[in-house]
């Protein structure tokens, strides 16, 4: 899968974005997410299934582009999110009490 919109620069969870996803042949195009939003990361697709999406106030959400389904992982307040292989990592709180929360991707069924 690959990612098209402006999702990827911080400045846009100030407009509404319009992110969509298609498969690299060009088949099966759809919305993934619209709003106040983000990409969360610069990797399409973990597990070539999970897109990472941050809304405005800190809202972090993973699509699982597999079964077409949003699932929120935080409510708000998240300020930093990584991932790598099947892990989603991500932090909340500030630089004096930040706290590290951790999702194995693998585990969601």
């Amino acid at each position: 899968m690959r990612g098209r919109g402006d999702g990827r620069h911080p400045s846009s969870l100030s407009t509404s974005t319009v992110i969509e996803l298609q498969k690299t042949n060009g088949g099966k195009r759809f919305r993934a997410a619209s709003g106040k939003v983000a990409a969360a990361l610069m990797d399409v697709a973990l597990l070539d299934r999970f897109e990472v999406y941050s809304y405005s106030g800190g809202r972090l959400v993973v699509l699982d582009i597999e079964r077409k389904r949003m699932i929120v992982v935080a409510k708000a307040g998240v300020t930093r999110v990584t991932g790598r292989g099947g892990t989603l990592c991500w932090a909340t709180g500030d630089n004096e009490a930040i706290a590290w929360h951790a999702l194995d991707l693998r585990t969601i069924p």
